[in-house]
């Protein structure tokens, strides 16, 4: 009979322990998904700025060659290239029309 009450209390003592680990477990599984869905909006409002970025300097480097007058057009030799500076690294000096 003593066997069998110390028995039950030890699986009783195992499925609180059981139970209180699960619950702990969930808990911290949710607050990391909550924190990888924080860090996933916060990559996306960074892209967002990059692009808006990258954009706002594409047309300011565009917009600085159409203002250019006839004399620095003159010293650089001819027209200048429609090829952005990051672009042409990659295509050589002068592009192939």
């Amino acid at each position: 009979r003593q066997r069998e009450l110390e028995h039950d209390a030890k699986q009783t003592v195992s499925r609180r322990v059981q139970g209180i680990v699960r619950n702990e477990f969930r808990t911290e599984i949710n607050n990391k998904e909550m924190e990888l869905l924080q860090v996933d909006r916060r990559l996306n409002e960074a892209r967002l700025t990059m692009d808006r970025l990258r954009a706002c300097i594409i047309s300011t480097y565009y917009g600085q060659i159409n203002q250019t007058g006839s004399s620095e057009m003159s010293r650089m030799n001819g027209p200048p290239s429609s090829i952005h500076p990051s672009v042409k690294k990659y295509l050589g000096k002068r592009p192939s029309h």
